[in-house]
């Protein structure tokens, strides 16, 4: 069993709209789980995550030295670059104004919930064609929606 757990792959993870319920609720799972399963089936670990939102998430995080907190707005190129480098495995992206907010805000909400996933996708998805270089292994998700 040692030689499994030594050969475990280690994720690095970013979780978007990280202060709302369903992320705290993913990061907490994440954090808390002895084994994860990458997409090639192999048991990996949460080797570091990083938490962005407009606000800083719970502090329940604070004394894990797997967690990175980041504060900004998503359209942020910068801060996004920080957020999502070359070696994030998984993007959650939670950053959304959802429901009645939405439609009584459209601006915000098309702001939120379109350009925010757009630029994250422009961040991560290849800009050359796919001859010039091998596709990305990072996997996005956003509700039900998963990209690989």
């Amino acid at each position: 069993m040692a030689g499994v757990l030594d050969e475990r792959v280690m994720m690095n993870i970013t979780i978007t709209g990280a202060s709302g319920f369903l992320s705290q609720k993913l990061a907490y799972g994440l954090l808390s789980a002895s084994e994860l399963t990458d997409k090639a089936g192999s048991p990996s670990r949460v080797e570091h995550l990083t938490l962005l939102d407009v606000e800083n998430p719970s502090k329940k995080f604070s004394n894990d030295p797997r967690v990175t907190f980041l504060t900004g707005y998503i359209k942020d190129r910068l801060l996004l670059e920080k957020a999502i480098s070359v070696s994030t495995d998984s993007i959650s992206n939670f950053m959304a104004i959802v429901s009645s907010g939405a439609e009584k805000y459209f601006d915000l909400g098309m702001s939120k919930n379109l350009d925010s996933t757009r630029a994250i996708l422009a961040l991560v998805l290849p800009s050359s064609p796919p001859t010039m270089r091998p596709p990305p292994h990072r996997q996005f998700q956003m509700s039900q929606w998963k990209i690989q």
